[in-house]
């Protein structure tokens, strides 16, 4: 813990870089506020503009004992344009830096299987195939739809639950079809949210392992950024791009399970 502290400092209080014209962009938007008459776009402007009143900073908030999960107050920045703007184009990278993403592909999900040891699952995962793809084609409905309702069952929810949410769905078949795999039996909704706080701890650890690691060996070729979730961020200078594949190499290497990164780059903290 006390060098995931040391993690935690060095991203919290970090002074982001701003684009020329961010002033610009962000009173236009708070101008807007009296011609706007959609009521959504109004409570964005409004909640998402006053985080740049201030210097733009990242903080951390440590506050879910049950889970231990990380929060940082710059995820409230949605991914979507308000009037045409991207916020997170906003923030730039240091000169000759450049963003670069690396995301785990189904990481809680694959952490469910390794606690319960799930053989069957386990095999599937590291023959390289994808688990929501193949729940997909078994209750043939889109990767997507198989992807939201196995988040949402594995975050405690029902049969309900998947039909509020997606009630074009069968989703009593759904429901069986995830039990089956996940080799749940009637669980109570207590039982299932204690189960999601253990998955996320054994999640939180894993990635606290890997960003210790990258801050203990980061200098001038990369930098620990930010850390969303699943998603670790870092500013890498672009004479030494070859370091993209050695970070990705590092971060899926784990022998309980087979982990794969989606890695992208980007000039602004925008990632398309």
């Amino acid at each position: 813990m006390k060098d995931f502290n040391k993690v935690l400092k060095h991203l919290s209080n970090k002074q982001w870089l701003l684009r020329d014209d961010w002033k610009e962009k962000i009173n236009f938007l708070k101008s807007s506020l009296k011609k706007e008459k959609n009521m959504d776009t109004i409570r964005a402007i409004k909640n998402y503009t006053k985080i740049f009143k201030q210097p733009l900073t990242f903080k951390h908030d440590l506050t879910t004992i049950k889970t231990g999960r990380v929060y940082a107050k710059y995820t409230l920045l949605p991914n979507k344009p308000i009037l045409n703007i991207y916020l997170k184009e906003l923030i730039i990278p240091r000169e000759n830096y450049i963003f670069v993403s690396f995301d785990f592909k189904a990481s809680q999900i694959k952490h469910l299987v390794v606690y319960k040891d799930l053989k069957n699952l386990k095999d599937l995962i590291n023959s390289g195939k994808d688990i929501y793809e193949e729940f997909a084609k078994e209750l043939n409905i889109t990767r997507e739809e198989a992807k939201v309702c196995i988040l949402l069952l594995s975050y405690g929810g029902n049969e309900n639950t998947i039909k509020k949410e997606m009630p074009l769905l069968d989703s009593k078949q759904i429901l069986e079809k995830y039990n089956k795999w996940f080799e749940i039996k009637n669980p109570t909704y207590i039982e299932k949210v204690k189960l999601n706080h253990i998955i996320q701890k054994k999640e939180v650890e894993f990635f606290k392992m890997k960003l210790c690691k990258i801050y203990k060996n980061q200098d001038h070729r990369f930098q620990l950024h930010a850390f969303i979730h699943d998603e670790i961020i870092l500013e890498v200078h672009k004479e030494h791009l070859y370091m993209i594949d050695i970070i990705k190499e590092y971060l899926e290497k784990y022998n309980k399970i087979k982990m794969e990164v989606d890695v992208k780059t980007s000039e602004t903290f925008q990632f398309k």
